[in-house]
């Protein structure tokens, strides 16, 4: 799975670098960013600002500049819904990190 909740992931960043290098994708963003992370072309989370998260290697990230224009253009809104129906149990934390990205979104928009 592409998107592991690997425990304690600041300790792990802090005390094994070279594993971190090695096998994860870290993505970390600034307050007037949001994240998009894809694997194998489909969206696979939404990270909001200030956030930091790793994932395995092989994941595409889009970092989106909300500083100018919060609004996303509607093909991505499209391919974003999806993630809004938690039919199972993992899908739960996608629906909360989609909630907060539009929530953060609408605040600085």
């Amino acid at each position: 799975m592409p998107n592991p909740n690997f425990p304690l992931e600041d300790v792990l960043v802090e005390k094994h670098p070279d594993f971190v290098a090695a096998y994860c994708e870290s993505v970390q963003l600034l307050p007037q960013q949001v994240a998009i992370v894809r694997y194998r072309g489909k969206a696979i989370a939404i990270l909001p600002p200030t956030s930091r998260k790793l994932f395995w290697q092989g994941v595409e990230v889009e970092v989106i500049d909300i500083s100018t224009d919060a609004k996303l253009p509607s093909g991505l809104v499209a391919e974003l819904i999806p993630l809004l129906a938690p039919v199972h149990q993992h899908q739960k934390q996608k629906f909360a990190n989609f909630a907060s990205f539009f929530q953060v979104c609408r605040l600085s928009g």
